[in-house]
C-alpha cells in the first residue's frame, strides 16, 4: 500500500514538472516569434530584444548631466560613442557604451 502511494506521488510530481516545462517552452517560443516578426510596438526587432540602444544625442545629454561643459561628439562606433568636453577647466574624453542608459566605459 505504501509502495503504491509512493509510486503515485512520484508519477504526479513528474507530470507536474513536465507541464511546467512545457509552459516555459511555449512562453519562450511565443516571445521568440514576436521578436522574429521584425517589429513590435513600433520598435525594430533588435530593440525589442535588447531594449533601446544608446544614441549619440542621449550620450551628449548624459555627458552634460555628468557636468561636462561644451560636450561635443567625437565618434560613433558599433559598440561605443566618444564625447569630449571640459570638466573643471580641464579637457576630458568620455567613452559611452551603446547599451541602454549609456553606461560610461572610460573617463580620460
Amino acid at each position: 500500500m505504501v509502495n503504491s502511494l509512493r509510486t503515485a506521488m512520484f508519477a504526479g510530481l513528474i507530470g507536474l514538472a513536465s507541464q511546467a516545462a512545457q509552459a516555459g517552452v511555449l512562453a519562450d517560443s511565443t516571445m521568440r516569434s514576436a521578436i522574429q516578426l521584425g517589429q513590435s510596438n513600433g520598435m525594430p526587432a533588435q530593440e525589442v530584444a535588447n531594449g533601446p540602444r544608446c544614441t549619440p544625442e542621449a550620450a551628449l545629454q548624459k555627458a552634460k548631466r555628468i557636468g561636462i561643459r561644451k560636450a561635443t561628439l567625437v565618434y560613433v562606433r558599433f559598440n561605443s560613442i566618444g564625447v569630449t568636453g571640459q570638466l573643471n577647466g580641464n579637457r576630458i574624453d568620455v567613452k559611452f557604451s551603446r547599451e541602454p542608459n549609456c553606461p560610461v566605459l572610460h573617463l580620460d
